[in-house]
């Protein structure tokens, strides 16, 4: 009974300390602001579903997304519950707050139109927004390239009332989701898609849509900045926001759009896997101050709960271990391809900046070659998929037998593959891609009467290139300029 009264006496010690050091939190309000949310202690808060990594039901049927991360983190830091409730249509949110039905809006950009009946909190993220077109598209590199086409947006967005009144030349063909637009992009519906890099890539990958790239950042339009929106009532609670936001750290916002931005894409469940590793340190910690507490009070228990001590630390370095295993085999997962083997475009992606940087510092050229498999579509259609499957896996196998060491293989896209060649110049670069092509097309027949022909774009770093998307940019355009010129070729840009 006495250890049981002592380890009560312990977990009403830690929640006195968390109350008070929530307190302590809350101490930049104003005592009209306290008593506002002690009045208040609940905000219904309407959000998207549809709109990830932002705000979207999970497979566990709960809301999630990087707004909610950053509502729940400003809410906690004041004292104030959020009660989310989940819509399906932006309108149908927009229509409610106006009505004063939604206390709240946890993520969205700024215009004038709804200032009119929403106070806008200080921004908490910055956004730019790309062009998405098709693969067989010509990049577009500015709004002017897109007149008198079709653009895909979604309804009510700020981005499609923008459109509407800057480019009237423009056809709007407004979707009610963002998978709609990039559906409508995907089969020639429209000509392209205008939004952010970590929504539209998220639902690239989860829908398995291939066929469409991120070309060009917006420059005719400024940064988005994300944002909170208040019902007009509640104008103290914007105030009380700001000031959460202001006192919000930038290693706490930092794991936010780490977890966001770039793992959303990710199958793993990393809510539970995190719950589970809070847990067993929650219970290492209670456990170790309770063994703190019990010895000074009983010196002869000591032995005893220090041998304890000492296998619950066992477990849980044993559980750390697992998880970190498992975490490696995921990781693993999300950035090959399940057909090939080979890296993926997600890896391509976490990976370019640090070879770019390599390349830079240590002054040696990178050369980005893109290869196509030519009339794929007709070997599907003629011999079906499960030869065409057969080629793309012999196609990579021949790749690789012309590759260096530190030659890095990607595939792309369904028959689309990049090649980074690290200290590499353009004419070493031609002559190996010249290799795999002869040896693709001498060395693989389906049949007697069809061979298998690659045609390829090859591009060097240059120094006024910013980034490598710049590179893969002018690979992809030579490739493009192969296959429209006759296929079976090489075109260096």
């Amino acid at each position: 009974m006495s250890c049981i009264k002592q380890m009560l006496f312990f977990i009403g010690l830690l929640l006195f300390i968390s109350q008070n050091i929530l307190a302590l939190e809350a101490a930049f309000l104003k005592p009209s602001e306290r008593q506002w949310i002690s009045k208040h202690p609940t905000i219904k808060a309407c959000v998207e579903t549809d709109w990830a990594p932002f705000s979207y039901i999970s497979g566990e049927g709960k809301i999630v997304g990087l707004s909610k991360d950053y509502s729940d983190e400003l809410a906690k830091n004041v004292g104030l519950h959020i009660a989310y409730i989940p819509y399906g249509k932006w309108e149908d949110i927009l229509k409610d707050v106006k009505s004063g039905k939604c206390d709240l809006l946890n993520g969205l950009y700024y215009t004038k139109e709804r200032a009119k009946y929403l106070y806008y909190t200080a921004p908490y993220l910055q956004m730019k927004e790309y062009f998405f077109v098709r693969d067989d598209s010509a990049p577009v590199h500015t709004m002017k390239d897109l007149m008198h086409k079709k653009v895909a947006l979604v309804q009510g967005y700020a981005v499609t009332e923008w459109v509407k009144k800057h480019y009237p030349s423009i056809e709007v063909i407004e979707k009610k989701s963002i998978t709609e637009c990039l559906y409508s992009v995907s089969i020639g519906e429209s000509d392209a898609f205008i939004g952010d890099s970590p929504s539209a890539r998220y639902h690239l990958e989860e829908h398995f849509i291939t066929n469409i790239y991120m070309s060009n950042i917006n420059v005719d339009r400024e940064p988005r900045e994300l944002r909170m929106g208040v019902k007009k009532e509640y104008f103290i609670l914007a105030n009380i926001l700001n000031k959460s936001i202001k006192h919000l750290s930038e290693a706490k916002q930092k794991v936010i759009r780490k977890r966001w931005m770039n793992e959303s894409q990710e199958k793993t469940n990393w809510l539970l896997i995190g719950s589970i590793f809070a847990f067993i340190l929650f219970v290492t910690f209670v456990i170790t101050l309770f063994n703190l507490r019990l010895r000074k009070l009983v010196r002869e228990k000591t032995a005893a709960l220090e041998k304890l001590n000492h296998e619950l630390e066992d477990k849980v370095e044993a559980r750390t271990k697992e998880l970190t295993h498992l975490n490696d085999k995921l990781l693993l997962a999300a950035n090959t391809d399940p057909m090939t083997g080979i890296y993926n475009r997600r890896y391509f992606f976490d990976v370019s900046q640090q070879i770019l940087a390599i390349s830079k510092k240590e002054n040696t050229p990178i050369s980005i070659a893109m290869l196509d498999i030519d009339k794929f579509k007709n070997i599907n259609d003629t011999y079906g998929h499960d030869i065409g499957d057969k080629v793309i896996k012999k196609s990579v196998e021949i790749i690789r037998q012309n590759l260096k060491r530190d030659d890095i293989l990607i595939r792309f896209g369904g028959e689309e593959f990049l090649i980074v060649m690290l200290d590499t110049s353009l004419d070493d670069a031609y002559d190996l891609c010249e290799a795999i092509r002869k040896n693709m097309e001498e060395g693989y027949p389906i049949d007697p009467k069809t061979k298998v022909t690659l045609s390829i774009g090859i591009s060097e770093f240059r120094i006024e290139d910013k980034d490598i998307d710049s590179i893969v940019k002018r690979a992809d355009n030579a490739l493009y300029r192969a296959k429209r010129t006759g296929r079976n070729k090489i075109i260096v840009e």
